[in-house]
């Protein structure tokens, strides 16, 4: 697949649905990345032969044997023909292309104030197209008050309704449930990766406003002479939706702040599943997203995450890899779900399934 930004839209697209005025990444000579409309398309027939070309990290794609590939000569960027590589050729790829792809969508500015006015929708809101209103519920005072600022940001009329809030904008309550559903099912528009920083951390704030968990506390040193109480800090999200939950920890790898998901399956109804964002790099979270549930504990939260500080890293691996251990552990699950438990990993590498290391 090829990612093209189509109407201000991103979006993966196989390469045959490449259209003459898709913007697409491309690079010049003097190595400056860029998006550029694509001027023309050529599609023929091929019968004979297809090459694989595979790099060092586990990168691939079938070619035709002419089909032109950049490489780097001499300093130099070249286009030869895939026949013509040789191992050992390095090959022009994106280690990481720049996230800000979209900065408007649908005539909607993707400004910090409407990211967090869309994160409280998605996490807990409900709209009404004829009245232009989105109605959300159950705010912290906090919240309240914060909301009130970033509609006055965003030059929306926002109404207090008890604990619950009423923000008028005619577009928003038409857009938003197109963009992020309803009920448990519930999501994250693709073009939400592509946005700016700023927009997305605003709508992770309002997502963790709205329904997150963020607590911080002591267990432990309770016993005269025992050892000193630890310090323990959970920053969770709960939703009955998986498209959102796995919408939200894609997103959170976006922002580069490493998290993972769990789900708990009621036995004999998988349907009533809850699902579970948990945020590992709590320090991360803390620094760089402004909610206000955060910012009523950062101080502990940054003094406990230090405390408990865990090395995290981000280490590329393959798609072999990922294959091979997902066909070891696949044996393992008992329902969609479930928690591998420890003494049936144990019981498989004495088997020969797992080895230790696996």
């Amino acid at each position: 697949k090829v990612l093209v930004v189509r109407d201000g839209m991103p979006m993966a697209v196989p390469i045959k649905e490449v259209r003459v005025g898709d913007l697409v990444v491309s690079v010049s000579p003097d190595l400056d990345v860029r998006l550029s409309a694509v001027a023309d398309v050529i599609a023929h027939h091929h019968s004979g032969t297809l090459l694989r070309v595979r790099t060092e990290s586990g990168r691939e794609v079938l070619v035709t044997p002419d089909h032109s590939v950049v490489t780097v000569k001499g300093g130099r960027l070249v286009s030869v023909k895939a026949s013509e590589l040789k191992p050992g050729d390095a090959l022009l790829l994106p280690r990481w292309v720049s996230p800000t792809l979209v900065e408007e969508v649908e005539g909607v500015k993707l400004t910090p104030s409407i990211g967090y006015i869309l994160g409280l929708y998605a996490s807990k809101g409900d709209a009404n197209g004829e009245g232009g209103v989105l109605l959300l519920r159950n705010l912290d005072p906090a919240v309240q008050e914060r909301l009130q600022s970033e509609c006055a940001e965003a030059g929306l009329e926002c109404r207090k309704r008890g604990r619950h809030a009423e923000v008028l904008s005619p577009k928003l309550a038409e857009l938003a449930p197109k963009w992020f559903g309803t009920g448990k099912a519930r999501r994250l528009p693709e073009w939400l990766l592509f946005s700016p920083p700023g927009f997305r951390l605003s709508f992770i704030a309002g997502l963790f406003d709205g329904k997150g968990y963020i607590k911080v506390g002591t267990q432990g040193g309770q016993e005269p002479g025992g050892a000193a109480p630890k310090c323990y800090a959970r920053i969770e999200y709960y939703t009955a939706g998986k498209e959102l939950a796995d919408g939200l920890a894609l997103l959170l790898l976006f922002t580069g702040i490493a998290s993972y998901k769990t789900a708990r399956v009621k036995p004999g109804n998988p349907s009533r599943a809850l699902y579970r964002v948990y945020v590992a790099d709590k320090r991360e979270f803390a620094e760089r997203v402004p909610a206000e549930r955060v910012k009523q504990v950062r101080g502990e939260l940054l003094r406990c995450s230090w405390q408990n500080r865990q090395r995290l890293e981000h280490v590329p691996v393959s798609l072999e890899e990922v294959n091979r251990y997902a066909d070891m552990l696949r044996p393992l699950r008992r329902k969609p779900g479930a928690r591998v438990k420890v003494k049936d990993v144990r019981k498989r590498a004495r088997r020969g399934v797992l080895t230790r290391e696996g």
